[in-house]
């Protein structure tokens, strides 16, 4: 078909420039020659961490797919697929899931080390330079996140579909044929999230570890700032930085993709069974307005450039406006193409998902950018302690308006498309809204990049010291900080919104009737939905708890390299001369990150699966429908709590760190202060990115276990 070939070849192009820019990248590692020595310690030091996560996963894995291809081989032929290829399908899509995810998440370390170097040595000469290092890195990344994502999936769906002939197949039954088969698929994004369980749990506890370290002993202390070289917990917190943030974040937003797209052929293939005449055109359309958005992104950054005396935000919200003008131009052409006489119905949800993405990132970063009582209010109780307490009921208030724009625009378009006369109109339009609001996330990923590299980037200027000029450009960096800030807010729904296309994926992938109500008064259902949030909860203090621990370590062994020094006016007298080792504090924040993470995301993992065996066994037989709309509960609960968890703890991190920007709290301010912090780095580094990752894993092992609950 021309749709798919389409859309196959706009991943392609994005894979290719995702590979252009990365070997660009890596390419200019011999200009940093004063910094190359700092480069290789932090290359060794991520590799080493990534290669002994992915053996770890490899094992988690290969238990997974053993017990997927169990119950598909006992659960027999998938249509035109028999016992033995649908069982080996769907244990090779966990395999494959979980291989790219962690691929690109040890990518996305190797270029945000190498982006780090050389914004810092672009520092020197331009701040445009150094944006524009950091943003072209970012969109690099965040395109290859989603081209493998889609080119993975797309490419195990047509290999099973053209061995079970489904080519040769009329409409209808090529319909029912995918509709079995993308029951399978879903094998996919469960393999991906279990990377990105362990990615961020890892990742996080290593991050938050060194970071606490860092303001708890190191700065408060013995009164050694952060970017201090005699800072023994440098080296690991600027690893941290790459393997909390940046492999967390990319990790997580593959198994976005894949399960949003999971979810969207699922339900595009049962609306489009309900039509008179079966048509592909329309189960492709949602796809390819999210190629064209993707499409867009690449453009987007392109044209993110600053000059020197204007706020490098500006350049930031050019590329927004880019992206947004694009993604909608090639939404209309789609609508033409494909929806005919409907194409003003499906360009006008596309939009409503558009001004969504958009509304949620500005509302954010406009909040974060004005210094408002909140700030004030944040940098005067850091001085007396409540500063953690001050900036969770700033982000609190901060939730408000995200949700409020996400849900106006789902309700018109759900009422746009219902009166329509299209049959299924509704669920058309919501489709688009959301393929639209999904397709942002690239060019989103790359402008929350920004903050990664431009904190590595600080991290490496003092340990190879540039001039006056270029750390001036380098905190003019952080005036992006809040534009960050709202993109990362606008990934964060991009998590709710996959979940609950996957909660009404559900029934189809169930072989049951499409539909988009749950009964949430049976009782089974009511406390399914409880039980989704509270396992959200649980991991949340759990992933906080173990940072916790990590961190008193790392402080423990900072607290042992220089407590040997004498103390003056309480600031302790380290020597300039004074060389710390480094890679004892990595090599410990590594050990604490890689301390039990395997048994920590399959035992959260196993809670929704023990939830769906209970559900099978309560509902059987007529009773079946019971049982999926509980697994729906779980799912939907488990998205917005994950969903408020994820968002205000990110943004309580985000109003603390500014507000400390804006008190600049010398080394000998109160205990209170950094303690403060030490709880903003386990909000932001650990937490809030668990309850993300954990919403979205809730949603994709649901979907692979949906074609075993009837």
């Amino acid at each position: 078909m021309t749709e798919l070939a389409l859309i196959l070849g706009i991943q392609v192009a994005a894979l290719a420039y995702s590979l252009a820019i990365g070997r660009r990248v890596l390419a200019r590692r011999s200009a940093a020659t004063r910094l190359r020595r700092l480069g290789s310690a932090l290359d060794r030091a991520t590799s080493a961490f990534s290669w002994r996560q992915g053996r770890t996963l490899l094992g988690c894995a290969t238990l997974v797919a053993a017990g997927l291809f169990a119950l598909h081989f006992e659960a027999g032929r998938v249509g035109g697929l028999g016992r033995f290829p649908a069982a080996a399908t769907a244990g090779l899509g966990v395999l494959l899931g979980a291989a790219l995810t962690w691929l690109c998440a040890r990518s996305a370390t190797q270029l945000g080390v190498e982006a780090s170097l050389q914004t810092s040595s672009a520092a020197g000469k331009a701040l445009d330079g150094a944006l524009h290092t950091a943003v072209q890195t970012g969109s690099a990344i965040s395109l290859g996140t989603e081209a493998l994502s889609a080119l993975g999936l797309l490419g195990l769906f047509g290999s099973a579909f053209a061995f079970a002939g489904g080519t040769t197949f009329a409409p209808t039954q090529a319909f029912a044929l995918g509709a079995d088969l993308a029951a399978i698929l879903a094998s996919f994004p469960l393999g991906a999230a279990l990377a990105a369980l362990l990615c961020q749990r890892g990742g996080g506890i290593y991050q938050a570890s060194a970071a606490v370290g860092r303001d708890l002993v190191a700065e408060h202390k013995f009164g050694l700032l952060r970017d201090d070289p005699r800072n023994p917990t440098l080296v690991g917190e600027l690893a941290g930085d790459h393997l909390g943030q940046g492999a967390t974040r990319v990790a997580i937003s593959f198994v976005v993709a894949a399960t949003s797209h999971v979810a969207l052929l699922a339900l595009g293939l049962a609306a489009g069974a309900l039509q008179p005449t079966p048509s592909p055109q329309l189960v492709m359309l949602p796809l390819l307005v999210r190629g064209f958005f993707v499409l867009a992104s690449g453009f987007g950054a392109g044209v993110v450039r600053t000059e020197e005396m204007t706020n490098p935000s500006a350049g930031l919200l050019r590329g927004y406006a880019s992206t947004t003008v694009i993604g909608l131009s090639g939404l209309c052409g789609a609508s033409l193409w494909l929806a005919h006489d409907y194409w003003l119905q499906m360009l006008g949800a596309g939009a409503l998902g558009a001004a969504a993405a958009a509304a949620v990132g500005a509302s954010v970063s406009i909040r974060m950018r004005r210094p408002t009582s909140t700030f004030r209010e944040a940098s005067e109780t850091l001085r007396v302690g409540a500063g953690a307490l001050q900036s969770l009921g700033g982000a609190l208030e901060l939730a408000m308006l995200p949700t409020l724009c996400v849900g106006v625009a789902a309700s018109a378009s759900f009422h746009l498309g219902a009166r329509s006369g299209l049959p299924s109109g509704g669920l058309w339009t919501s489709l688009v809204t959301w393929a639209a609001l999904l397709g942002t996330a690239p060019f989103a990923a790359a402008v929350s990049c920004v903050g990664t590299v431009a904190s590595g980037a600080r991290g490496v200027s003092a340990l190879g010291p540039l001039d006056a000029d270029a750390q001036r450009r380098l905190t003019r960096l952080d005036e992006a900080l809040a534009v960050a800030a709202g993109a990362r807010a606008q990934l964060i729904v991009g998590g709710v919104v996959a979940a609950v296309l996957s909660a009404l994926a559900l029934p189809p992938l169930a072989r049951q009737a499409l539909r988009i109500d749950v009964g949430l008064l049976e009782p089974g259902v009511t406390w399914s939905g409880a039980l989704g949030a509270a396992a959200i909860l649980s991991y949340v203090g759990s992933c906080a708890r173990a940072a916790m621990r990590g961190a008193r370590e790392v402080g423990g062994e900072v607290d042992r390299q220089l407590r040997r020094f004498p103390r003056e006016h309480g600031v302790s007298q380290v020597p300039a001369d004074f060389s710390p080792s480094y890679k004892t504090c990595v090599d410990l924040a590594a050990r604490l990150g890689q301390t039990r993470v395997a048994v920590g995301a399959l035992g959260i993992l196993a809670v929704p699966a023990c939830l769906a065996l209970g559900l099978r066994l309560t509902y059987p037989g007529v009773d079946g429908p019971r049982a999926v709309d509980g697994l729906m509960s779980c799912v939907l609960f488990a998205g917005l709590v994950g969903f408020a968890t994820a968002f205000t703890l990110d943004a309580a991190q985000s109003v603390l760190n500014a507000a400390q920007r804006a008190l600049r709290a010398p080394a000998t301010a109160e205990t209170s202060s950094f303690a403060a912090l030490g709880a903003a780095d386990i909000l932001g580094h650990a937490a809030g990115p668990a309850a993300h990752a954990l919403l979205i894993g809730t949603s994709a092992l649901a979907l692979a276990l949906a074609p075993f609950m009837n």
